[in-house]
């Protein structure tokens, strides 16, 4: 007796359906990608002689006083 034209049953579904999106790597403590941070390259210090005028009126060196522009005895 022939069997009847059915179609066969789909096979069983696996154990674990592979999720949409996996899961992301644990990742280290320290960095998070691969690529390690930029290490800050070590400023040069300020130079000592600037030319911003302090609250005391100093400006390289120089004490100003008005319009008149003086040495100042103990800047040297």
């Amino acid at each position: 007796m022939p069997k009847p034209s059915v179609p066969p049953p789909p096979p069983p579904p696996p154990a674990q359906t592979p999720s949409p999106q996996p899961p992301p790597p644990p990742t280290p403590p320290s960095t998070t990608t691969s690529v390690p941070p930029p290490i800050p390259s070590p400023q040069p210090p300020p130079p000592t002689t600037t030319t911003t005028t302090t609250a005391s009126g100093f400006k390289n060196g120089k004490y100003y006083v008005g319009r008149e522009e003086k040495e100042h005895q103990n800047c040297w």
